[in-house]
């Protein structure tokens, strides 16, 4: 059952091992072949090893057993004597004899049918596309591109963003696409906002306070009742403060303590009634400035302006998003209406922007903003096109 190796025996050609070996020799570090894995991968590793070292075809034949375990040197030492002469002929029998624990990739032609589920997320289908490359048989870029795209939802945003600016390589769609991710997941996350004691955390639902009934008294005497006047400052200066803030705050309305309000100043709604219109000038396109998240970052000083016709996002702004200045696609519409001036933007993008609060409540759009080079006191403009 067992061999004995004679140094005639060798496999190597005499040119092979009377060769001088250099002064320092690694050995390689990686795993010994067992004759059940795939050959291709430990050649793989046992190449780029040799590589990295400059070995010469006879040091890489010479040190090719040591890497091999008992199952596999039996085959070395069974070759026929000083049969190998270069290392590409010991590689090809190497992989001819353990061709059977090969690991058989998947046809190329198979990557035309993966296509996104309806409940797969984008992270889910490129996660499952670049598995299936990995185990398919090598594929021309432009197919990997061209299939990747292909399987994306019919009407998703993210394929709607590549109709307008198509990427030109695989490794470009792999970037807009971890990109879009971050962006879905970060709008995906509720703000965070300050509790009433300070402390930051999601915001707290508002509990009415349970109706309290008075402890009963057992006296028969009714206690006098002290009536405080809070409709004017008292004595104390600190009251007198709070009486003026709240005086000037409600338009010298001061709440008596039969009309406190015990909500929420946050969850109030903002009304307005036709006495508040009356101050104005019909029609009238007043300008309003809000905050609202792009790609899941709160931007603020946002003017909504209903008489422009597009959207614009300045290029400050744009800068602190960690956007990839590629996806910005080339423009050239002219912007009139800045000091009575025509400017150029630097190009456009479709980004989505997030209005309202969180839940059924808020309103996810994707809007395309022409990005400019201003010194302009907004972060961004929202046309009528939002």
């Amino acid at each position: 059952t067992g061999y004995v190796y004679m140094e005639t025996d060798s496999p190597l050609s005499p040119e092979l091992t009377l060769e001088p070996l250099p002064g320092k020799i690694k050995v390689p570090q990686i795993g010994l072949y067992d004759g059940t894995s795939d050959p291709d991968a430990h050649l793989g590793h046992y190449t780029s090893w040799m590589d990295l070292h400059g070995a010469t075809d006879a040091l890489r034949c010479r040190m090719f057993s040591l890497t091999m375990g008992p199952r596999a040197q039996k085959w070395y030492y069974l070759l026929p004597a000083q049969s190998i002469r270069y290392w590409v002929q010991l590689r090809s029998a190497f992989r001819s004899h353990f061709i059977g624990a090969q690991v058989c990739l998947i046809p190329k032609e198979s990557i035309t049918n993966i296509v996104q589920k309806d409940d797969e997320s984008l992270k889910e289908y490129v996660a499952r596309f670049n598995e299936r490359v990995q185990n398919m048989e090598p594929c021309h870029p432009e197919t990997l591109l061209v299939s990747a795209i292909s399987g994306l939802k019919p009407k998703s945003m993210f394929r709607w963003a590549l109709c307008q600016n198509k990427p030109n390589t695989f490794q470009e769609f792999l970037v807009r696409a971890q990109n879009h991710v971050i962006a879905e997941e970060s709008m995906s996350v509720p703000d965070l906002t300050f509790t009433s004691q300070g402390q930051k955390g999601r915001e707290a639902d508002i509990q009415p306070r349970p109706d309290l009934t008075p402890p009963t008294s057992g006296r028969s005497n009714p206690i006098p009742r002290v009536n405080t006047n809070l409709d004017a400052p008292t004595s104390s200066r600190r009251q007198a403060k709070a009486y003026a803030r709240r005086a000037y705050n409600s338009g010298k309305q001061v709440m008596t303590s039969d009309h406190r309000e015990t909500i929420n100043a946050r969850t109030c709604p903002i009304t307005f009634t036709l006495e508040d219109a009356s101050l104005f000038d019909h029609p009238h396109s007043d300008a309003l400035i809000i905050t609202a998240p792009i790609c899941g970052i709160s931007v603020h000083r946002i003017m909504v302006d209903t008489g422009a016709y597009t959207s614009i996002l300045m290029l400050k702004a744009f800068n602190k998003l960690r956007i990839d200045p590629s996806e910005v696609c080339s423009c050239n519409d002219r912007v009139h209406g800045f000091k009575g001036s025509v400017a150029l933007p630097l190009g456009e993008i479709t980004l989505p922007i997030r209005f309202g609060g969180h839940g059924q409540t808020s309103k996810v759009i994707m809007e395309t903003f022409k990005v400019m080079d201003l010194d302009n006191e907004y972060n961004a403009i929202i046309g009528r096109t939002a």
